[in-house]
């Protein structure tokens, strides 16, 4: 999932700010996900899946 989160934030051209701003915590939060260090909650989840444009499953789902 870390490489995912990172990947798919680049791809939107976003910074960890502006996502963090989006999804209503601060920047470090954003960092910890991108590096596996900590996981989103569910309604962070939610608003991550929206802000990159791809479902959740895609995102936080391995098959």
């Amino acid at each position: 999932m870390e490489m995912t989160l990172k990947m798919l934030r680049i791809r939107k051209e976003l910074t960890l700010k502006e996502v963090a701003k989006e999804v209503g915590v601060v920047a470090t939060t954003v960092s910890k996900w991108e590096k596996g260090k900590t996981y989103p909650e569910v309604l962070h989840i939610k608003k991550l899946s929206v802000i990159y444009g791809y479902p959740v499953h895609t995102i936080f789902f391995d098959y």
